[in-house]
């Protein structure tokens, strides 16, 4: 059970980026989901030997609640960088180091599972298809839809979902 909660959470958290990776000027790119998957697993990966590490001094609950905190803390911080021209992500570092953070604490949790490199790199893979799906289910939306405003909200909720289950 903890291994398919833990799938569902890589997916979702692929589903989300890959929404929020959707902005008006950048056509889809493949190389986009390669990079974003790279970036996912080495920071995962660093996250799972960390928190191999930590683990006996932090609770697995604790991490749980810390990663559901990170969650909604994200929600509020994306919606405060939003920009209509550009999306969720621009090409700032305190975005993009933000993100990475957000996988690495994703590693911390997956630390749990004591995971080896072959499985962190399917769930990498899970990942990526996340990734895809959320991408092409955004731009599908925002690019048909005349007023897209309600639906620019959409790549937040599986991080709300994920912080809400986190946290109960």
């Amino acid at each position: 059970m903890i291994i398919l909660s833990s799938i569902l959470t890589v997916f979702c958290v692929g589903l989300s980026t890959g929404g929020l990776l959707v902005s008006r000027r950048i056509d889809p790119h493949q190389t986009l989901f390669v990079v974003v998957g790279i970036v996912f697993f080495l920071s995962s990966l660093v996250g799972m030997f960390i928190g191999s590490k930590i683990s006996s001094f932090i609770s697995q609950s604790a991490i749980s609640i810390l990663f559901g905190i990170f969650c909604l803390g994200m929600i509020g911080f994306l919606v405060w960088k939003y920009d209509p021209a550009f999306g969720y992500i621009k090409q700032e570092p305190v975005i993009l180091s933000t993100f990475v953070v957000f996988f690495f604490i994703l590693g911390v949790e997956l630390a749990k599972l004591e995971l080896s490199i072959l499985v962190s790199f399917i769930f990498s893979l899970i990942f990526v298809s996340g990734t895809f799906l959320g991408f092409m289910f955004i731009y599908q939306i925002l690019y048909r839809q005349r007023n897209p405003q309600f639906f620019i909200l959409l790549p937040l909720i599986p991080l709300l979902f994920i912080g809400l289950f986190k946290l109960i």
